[in-house]
């Protein structure tokens, strides 16, 4: 099992590179478990995200800065091949901007996302892994 969080981690780590960094003008920065750094969209939402070592996923995006309702969206996929997908807007759709979800199995990656309509993505993919 272990040999399995471990090929998962690669893999994510190289759709990170592969998929991720240059996307929009953006990058990507990873945690391997634990939570990422707090960083901001273009628009001054605050956000991470956090990987809790088993099948636990979370995520905290504060609005208070922001100067426009963007859309956030967070991607979760665990050891036995399960992925989630969710996405709002962090102001109209406020209560989900700090939340998380439970997975059937561990947490093999997740991450999150902001994007705004005349920018398209406009903050860095922050990887919890």
């Amino acid at each position: 099992m272990r040999l399995k969080r471990i090929a998962g981690t690669v893999a994510a780590l190289g759709l990170a590179a592969a998929g991720v960094v240059g996307t929009a003008g953006t990058a990507s920065a990873a945690v391997i478990g634990g939570c990422t750094h707090t960083y901001h969209s273009y628009y001054g939402a605050e956000y991470y995200i956090c990987d809790s070592g088993t099948n636990h996923v979370y995520w905290v995006v504060g609005n208070g800065n922001a100067t426009t309702d963007e859309r956030f969206y967070v991607v979760v996929h665990d050891n036995c091949g399960n992925t989630n997908k969710f996405n709002w807007n962090d102001i109209t759709q406020s209560t989900y901007n700090n939340t998380g979800y439970w997975m059937a199995c561990n947490i093999d990656y997740a991450y999150i996302y902001p994007t705004e309509a005349s920018r398209g993505q406009d903050g860095p993919t922050l990887w919890a892994i």
